[in-house]
């Protein structure tokens, strides 16, 4: 009877502990927790097209450390004749402006360009709408 009563208790404890609320916030991923996205719409004024694959390059080989690219984590999410949008955490969206507005070359081919930032917004829905031209709003 003892042994029953002490399972009983045990299983008790076991599942109060997997259910409280601090149990299930350390379950959480991190982005959930404290990390919200801002979406940076941006423009480049250059003398040809810019591919995707060259403005990701340009923007890796103006981040200066490892640690400011794990803080700031851009993502380049729409990339289309020249405009797009890129995410990053809504702690370091001046510094992803700044780091848009410092690339004045593709490296590649020297070609020089100019970065224009339009907006920051909170979704990606209303970046493509406020900030896009029409043709990239897809």
């Amino acid at each position: 009877m003892r042994i029953k009563y002490l399972k009983k208790i045990i299983t008790n404890i076991l599942w109060k502990s997997l259910f409280t609320t601090s149990s299930i916030q350390n379950r959480m991923p991190s982005k959930i927790k404290n990390e919200r996205r801002r979406y940076i719409a941006f423009r480049i004024h250059s003398p040809r097209i810019i591919s995707r694959n060259e403005f990701i390059a340009a923007i890796r080989e103006h981040i200066p450390s490892k640690e400011d690219w794990d803080r700031m984590k851009p993502w380049l999410t729409v990339f289309e004749n020249n405009e797009g949008i890129l995410r990053c955490v809504h702690t370091n969206k001046d510094k992803a402006t700044s780091l848009l507005t410092s690339i004045k070359i593709i490296s590649r081919d020297k070609i020089p360009i100019k970065v224009e930032t339009l907006g920051i917004s909170g979704t990606i829905k209303k970046a493509k709408r406020n900030y896009l031209s029409k043709e990239n709003r897809k």
